[in-house]
């Protein structure tokens, strides 16, 4: 009888003690928090001899694990839930923990309109292909994560990081690749956008060759001499030296702007072109320019009129037999270095020469019956 009373008395204690949970603890050391604009995890501490444990939002049941972590999707971004669980094991189900709660984040938008301008061998740029790829600004955003998928990478690889709305990379390979590109709304949380739309580039030889220079443009040629012509164009963006062609004919490659042509014959037309040397290519030719060098020292002619000293250093006079209307003196080239206009009833002229630089001049002298030219020497 005692010993029936005594097992009676142990099976109630045992019974009451497990229906209490006494025995079998409820989970703690809860957290939660928001992974995502959708998302928010759940963690606890284990609980011995749980097997699994269940996921409850107030008394909704929402899922079982058998780990400590849970993640619960499906949620309204910018919204607070909160959760309690239970630990199970074969036979029974532990009371429920107090509730934990977080908030999901708020939406982080997707950048819009890509764009990527490729450029073949920019000679500024260390890859044969220069990439720049851009996108509109988002509101809010503290950086934005750049992908680029590959026929080796279909998947995609992050290339790189920004905070402005640009991104600049580089390639040698030719070839497809798409690139697409995250917004990051908070570097510390990691809040990230969806992907954005992928945009496909082709890196192929028909990209205009940025490397290709431009035709020198404004082309002009003067006489100097009887023997030479001066040659003068326009700087070129990005050109590393010049080809000047006379009569289509290469004579010479420079990195200036200016040539002079010498030893020609005189008095003959000559043609020029002129093309720019980039870092891999030569422009297409400039215009053509034509001009004739000088011709022969203006021929002498000794009637009319007399020229006196002759050398002379500072002053030249003139005594003619008729009437002077104008007076112009060249230089041993040919260039006009005075001109007088006269008027009435002029016989005689001293001109100051003070300025003229040593060696031989020639004087024309017109009147109202014809013109005459004569040489002098200044020293």
């Amino acid at each position: 009888m005692k010993k029936s009373l005594l097992l009676l008395f142990t099976l109630l204690v045992s019974t009451t003690l497990f229906a209490q949970g006494d025995v079998f603890g409820t989970p703690d050391s809860i957290s939660a928090r928001g992974i995502n604009k959708d998302a928010i995890e759940i963690t606890w501490k284990r609980v011995e001899g749980a097997t699994e444990y269940k996921i409850y939002s107030g008394d909704e049941f929402l899922t079982s694990v058998k780990g400590t972590i849970c993640t619960i999707n499906g949620l309204e971004p910018e919204t607070k839930y909160c959760f309690n669980l239970s630990a199970v094991n074969e036979t029974e189900e532990s009371a429920k923990s107090a509730d934990v709660c977080a908030e999901t984040f708020y939406v982080c938008d997707t950048p819009q309109n890509i764009k990527a301008n490729v450029v073949l061998n920019d000679p500024n740029f260390g890859k044969k292909y220069k990439i720049t790829v851009t996108w509109d600004i988002v509101d809010g955003a503290e950086a934005y994560a750049i992908y680029v998928a590959t026929q080796y990478y279909p998947e995609g690889m992050m290339m790189g990081t920004v905070t402005s709305n640009e991104f600049i990379m580089g390639s040698d390979a030719d070839g497809e690749l798409y690139v697409f590109v995250k917004t990051i709304c908070d570097t510390e949380l990691i809040i990230v956008s969806e992907y954005s739309e992928q945009i496909g580039v082709n890196l192929n030889e028909d990209i205009e060759d940025a490397s290709a220079v431009k035709a020198p443009a404004n082309l002009t040629t003067t006489a100097k001499n009887t023997s030479s012509i001066e040659l003068t164009w326009d700087a070129v963006e990005n050109a590393m030296s010049y080809f000047v062609y006379r009569n289509e004919v290469e004579i010479a490659n420079i990195t200036g702007t200016t040539y002079v042509d010498e030893n020609l014959a005189y008095d003959t037309e000559y043609c020029y072109t002129v093309t720019a040397m980039g870092s891999s290519s030569e422009s297409d030719p400039s215009e053509e320019a034509c001009t004739k060098t000088l011709g022969e020292s203006l021929a002498e002619n000794t009637s009319l009129f007399n020229i006196f000293p002759n050398p002379a250093t500072d002053n030249l006079s003139i005594e003619a037999n008729e009437e002077i209307t104008e007076v112009n003196i060249y230089n041993i080239i040919g260039v006009n270095v005075y001109n007088e206009q006269c008027t009435m009833n002029n016989l005689q002229l001293d001109i100051n020469i003070s300025d003229f630089n040593s060696g031989v001049y020639f004087v024309k002298v017109k009147s109202l019956n014809g013109e005459t030219v004569k040489r002098f020497i200044k020293q």
